[in-house]
């Protein structure tokens, strides 16, 4: 939707303020042209090559794939809440995607967890994207490096917060780093360890300790939320053409 040297002026506009640019691309150009204007990050990233990989990585971003949007979608499709012309589409969005969070892995690119929530009833449901992650390849450790040090690492380069990044200790339980942490009464490499809200023990936000039954009481009803399927999905071959 947008010409090469849009992109490039849209991130030239943001560094001007201390901003960062995600751009939204499912592949081809699109993340050719986010990487050599030099974007913070690649959203959802479906079509991602091993090439696209590599040449982001080394340029310092990250992949927020928001893999489970998608299914959530396909469900609106079901339920007629959306288009039924959308489906082939998000089918094959669905059972490429997981490829492209392998990629990115393998290639060294930063993963980081995140959701794409366009609805009300989808926000506050983040954590449902672990098993997104883990079903998609990564290991419990590597999702949650990714909703964790990484996240907070991407947030931090556009945060104008130099204390945080002379420490650059973001992420991590350290002397000196920003308190938030979550506490935890299962172990977080067991299967669906970490979307599970009932093993959360504590939240640890700001340096203050919240009880997570208070928490709860403003959180979505789970019903709403069906757990994100263990199956593996289909892969697709990668196509060059997708904006």
């Amino acid at each position: 939707m947008f010409t090469p040297d849009e992109v490039r002026d849209a991130v030239r506009r943001a560094d001007r303020v201390g901003a960062g640019v995600m751009v939204h691309a499912w592949g081809g150009t699109a993340i050719d042209d986010a990487i050599a204007a030099g974007a913070t990050s690649i959203e959802h990233g479906i079509f991602l090559t091993p090439a696209q990989a590599t040449a982001a990585a080394a340029a310092g971003m990250t992949l927020v794939p928001t893999l489970r949007i998608y299914h959530l979608v396909q469900r609106m499709i079901v339920a007629g809440t959306l288009p039924a012309a959308f489906r082939a589409r998000v089918d094959e969005a669905v059972g490429a995607h997981p490829r492209a969070v392998r990629l990115a892995r393998d290639a060294g690119l930063p993963i980081a967890l995140g959701t794409d929530s366009g609805t009300p009833e989808q926000h506050g449901t983040a954590r449902l994207e672990f098993d997104a992650l883990v079903a998609a390849g990564l290991s419990p450790a590597e999702a949650l490096h990714a909703a964790t040090r990484t996240g907070a690492a991407l947030l931090a380069r556009v945060a104008g917060d130099a204390g945080a990044e002379a420490r650059t200790v973001v992420g991590t339980l350290d002397p000196g780093a920003v308190a938030d942490a979550v506490l935890l009464r299962r172990d977080p490499r067991e299967p669906g360890a970490l979307s599970d809200p009932t093993a959360v023990v504590r939240v640890v936000l700001g340096g203050t300790v919240l009880d997570p039954t208070e928490l709860a009481r403003a959180a979505p009803d789970p019903a709403v939320h069906a757990p994100y399927p263990q199956t593996s999905q289909p892969q697709t071959p990668a196509r060059k053409d997708h904006k």
